[in-house]
């Protein structure tokens, strides 16, 4: 059987490598910076060029398209959300209802901390990159069934969620669904005067339910009670100070 060599690059091609990466790197980290200042499509290579100090020719080396560039923000984006939680996730040290609570909670902060951000990019994002739009929602919709899938298989395992789940249709159902687009559709947030925060207790409210044996949901309301204790406890000192 043949061995493939590993041949290392060579220095100088080496360098010109992460020169590259580097460059690539900049470019999204602003091009982010002023679409979530500005929108997507106020924004021109020419802006994002003048930004950074480069010729349009050094940025075409680089990306081919502004919506290759738009698709490139999103990923970083989204990547390092899915870190983040991954971060978090791991650092749980519980049960699978630990581990729930603590997925929701990520995604109640940052609903709340997202809200109206960065509207204008979002209504350009979904009117006029569409295609990207779509292509990040499905990795976000990827990342919750995943997780979903693995919950409920660990909470079953645990006695804390019924074992004739249909494991396979709630992971679809909460990767699927309108839920995280809604975290993100401003518009019929505020036609409908909810906010992004109450829609995550409400859906953390409704799978518990649905999901919980006895156990598991004594075990969810004892968390709840304390988390809630934990709060006031923490309003009385503020108002003490």
């Amino acid at each position: 059987m043949a061995h493939l060599l590993f041949v290392p690059l060579h220095p100088q091609k080496q360098q010109d490598s992460n020169r590259m990466e580097a460059l690539i790197e900049k470019i999204i980290i602003t091009a982010s910076e002023l679409f979530a200042l500005y929108g997507l499509k106020s924004i021109t290579i020419d802006d994002i060029c003048r930004k950074m100090g480069i010729s349009k020719k050094t940025f075409y080396e680089s990306f081919t398209t502004k919506e290759e560039l738009v698709d490139a923000v999103l990923e970083r984006k989204d990547k390092l959300i899915g870190e983040q939680f991954k971060s978090i996730l791991e650092s749980t040290d519980g049960n699978a209802i630990d581990e729930l609570l603590a997925f929701m909670n990520m995604h109640r902060l940052w609903a709340s901390t997202n809200q109206d951000k960065h509207p204008a990019m979002l209504h350009d994002l979904q009117k006029y990159y569409i295609t990207v739009w779509t292509k990040s929602i499905e990795r976000k919709e990827k990342r919750v069934k995943d997780f979903f899938i693995h919950n409920t298989q660990k909470g079953i395992s645990e006695g804390l969620y019924r074992a004739e789940i249909d494991i396979d249709m709630l992971g679809v159902y909460f990767g699927f669904n309108q839920t995280l687009k809604l975290f993100e559709n401003l518009n019929c947030l505020k036609e409908h005067k909810l906010t992004n925060q109450r829609i995550a207790n409400f859906i953390i409210e409704l799978m518990t339910r649905y999901i919980t044996t006895p156990l598991g949901w004594d075990y969810l309301m004892t968390k709840i009670n304390e988390e809630k204790q934990k709060h006031k406890k923490q309003k009385t000192t503020a108002r003490k100070c």
